[in-house]
């Protein structure tokens, strides 16, 4: 990065003073009688649009829930986490996986595609809702597995016919 830097302001000095050349290691023009260039400023943070002028938290029209992601989860943190719980346990089936990763791609694929359902977010942020989706339905899933070994107990949900 610095060396593209470096390269770009050498061009730019080119262009500017009609230098004949420009070393890679100098960041300013090989005389030291032409005043240094400014440094670039640093990039604007990226702004995300506004989707459809919700908020997180608010529904949209079909009653989808606005998200952003968060960390490693997503805000509004509640009402997603209680979807992510309830898609999990629906499609999760009668299954016996032990762990997050044990369940097929397809049937975790399927599981983010429910949560699109209840769930809306700006498309910028796909990957980063995605991925805040495994983690957050990893770390549920490992809970409940501790929960029902710590009370020796089955999750409720698991033991009811689908």
């Amino acid at each position: 990065m610095v060396h593209l830097q470096v390269y770009l302001i050498c061009a730019l000095e080119i262009a500017a003073l009609s230098l004949s050349h420009c070393y890679p290691t100098s960041l300013g023009p090989s005389s030291s009688s032409a005043p240094a260039p400014a440094p670039a400023p640093a990039p604007a943070p990226i702004q995300a649009p506004i989707h459809h002028g919700l908020q997180p938290g608010d529904r949209d029209a079909i009653g989808q829930i606005f998200i952003v992601p968060e960390g490693v989860g997503f805000y509004p943190d509640h009402d997603t986490t209680k979807v992510v719980l309830d898609v999990v346990r629906r499609l999760y089936g009668n299954h016996f996986y032990t762990s997050w990763g044990e369940i097929p791609y397809d049937t975790r694929q399927a599981m983010f595609r429910e949560f699109n359902m209840y769930c809306t977010w700006d498309p910028m942020d796909n990957d980063r809702v995605a991925a805040n989706f495994e983690k957050k339905g990893s770390a549920r899933l490992s809970d409940w597995f501790s929960r029902a070994r710590r009370y020796m107990t089955m999750p409720q949900w698991l033991n009811a016919e689908q």
